[in-house]
C-alpha cells in the first residue's frame, strides 16, 4: 500500500510543474501517509515540491522570496525551479549564511547576476548562524524576520542503508519551517 502510493504521487508528480504537500504533523496521526513519504517524494519526483507548514496562516505565498543560497548543485537547481515564481515576486533576497565569521567573497553574488539577466531582481546578505542554532533554524529565523512567505531551498541527503536521510538543512526545513518552502533536488 505504501509503495503504492509513493509511485503513484512519483508518477503523476513528474508530470506537474510543483507538486504540494503539507509538512507532517506528528499531533495528527490520520494525516500520516507513510513513513518518509515527504522526503522519498522530494528526492524521487525530479520535480519542484512546496511544502505548506502545518501551523499559521498563509494569506499570500511568492510575493516575499528568500533563496537560501551556499553554491551548491541543489541550491542552483532550486533557483532554476523557482524562476516562474521568482518572476512574479515582489521582492526578492539571495540569503547565504556563513560557515565562518567573515568569509571573504559573499556567495550571492554571482546567483544575483544570474537571476538579472533571467529579469529578476534580487539583493543578497549573508548572515552568521544564530549562536546555538544549527542553520535552517538560522534561515527560517532570517526570512520571517525580513517577512518572507516563501523560502526556496536545495535539498540534500545521503543514503543511510535503504532508507534516504535528509541532511541537516533540509530536515530542519521539512519539519520545522513556519513558511511555505519550495525544496528541489
Amino acid at each position: 500500500m505504501v509503495h503504492h502510493l509513493l509511485d503513484a504521487a512519483t508518477l503523476h508528480g513528474r508530470h506537474a510543474d510543483v507538486i504540494v504537500l503539507g509538512q507532517d504533523d506528528p499531533d495528527d496521526p490520520a494525516a500520516f501517509v507513510a513513513r518518509h513519504f515527504v522526503e522519498d517524494v522530494v528526492m524521487g519526483v525530479g520535480r519542484p515540491v512546496l511544502l505548506v507548514p502545518r501551523a499559521g496562516d498563509i494569506r499570500t505565498i511568492g510575493e516575499n522570496v528568500v533563496i537560501a543560497w551556499d553554491d551548491s548543485r541543489e541550491a542552483a537547481r532550486a533557483v532554476a525551479d523557482a524562476l516562474p515564481l521568482l518572476h512574479l515576486a515582489r521582492f526578492v533576497e539571495i540569503m547565504t549564511v556563513e560557515r565562518r565569521r567573515n568569509e571573504e567573497a559573499p556567495a550571492g553574488i554571482e546567483i544575483s547576476a544570474y537571476l538579472d539577466r533571467q529579469g529578476v531582481r534580487a539583493s543578497f546578505s549573508s548572515t552568521p548562524r544564530i549562536h546555538g542554532e544549527n542553520t535552517g533554524m538560522t534561515l527560517t529565523d532570517r526570512a520571517n524576520s525580513v517577512h518572507a512567505n516563501m523560502l526556496v531551498a536545495g535539498a540534500y541527503a545521503h543514503s543511510r542503508g535503504l532508507e534516504i536521510v535528509l541532511g541537516g538543512v533540509t530536515r530542519t526545513l521539512h519539519e520545522m519551517s513556519t513558511l511555505p518552502v519550495l525544496l528541489s533536488h
